[in-house]
């Protein structure tokens, strides 16, 4: 069996003080590693009814940060945009087409910064749901989402939940 590319990262994930910069860590070399252009963690508000930003990594900040400062000012209840169905679903949620999704509120910035697609991942810590991962793209590929599934398992299945329990 083919080794997960994605252990060493995971487990590199204990290093970091928090959750958020664990996973802020984790998106960085996951991008890199894919040649992913930009992406966002959410996180559950104290109140856990909403997703709210907690970050973003891109490869040119000078070109994604005014999307990024866009996505901060916004939040998600469960099922609603490419987050909250992330969270409602539990399961990796592939958009091809945001410019013409609806559901998507920042279409004008969207298209400034070069985007089209998205794949959003939930990060699962037992049975709760308590981030997401948002990887956007200008046009996905067969490729990214076969790796954001590959993604969304090894985090699953490699003592992600060990890791950041020691993290907080």
């Amino acid at each position: 069996m083919e080794e997960n590319k994605y252990a060493k990262i995971i487990s590199d994930m204990s290093e970091w003080g928090n959750t958020i910069s664990a996973l802020l860590f984790f998106q960085r070399e996951v991008c890199r590693l894919n040649d992913w252009s930009y992406s966002e963690i959410w996180q559950l508000d104290k109140s856990e009814k909403f997703m709210v930003w907690a970050g973003y990594w891109s490869n040119n900040d000078s070109h994604f940060e005014r999307f990024s400062k866009y996505s901060s000012y916004f939040k998600f209840a469960v099922g609603i945009g490419i987050i909250g169905k992330a969270w409602k679903e539990k399961q990796p949620i592939v958009f091809e087409d945001l410019v013409n999704e609806r559901t998507f509120l920042r279409n004008d910035i969207l298209i400034k910064a070069g985007l089209n697609s998205s794949i959003s991942i939930p990060i699962i810590q037992g049975e709760k749901i308590t981030n997401v991962i948002c990887v956007y793209f200008n046009k996905i590929k067969d490729t990214d989402r076969k790796e954001c599934e590959i993604i969304f398992n090894s985090l699953r299945e490699i003592s992600f939940n060990e890791n950041l329990n020691k993290t907080g």
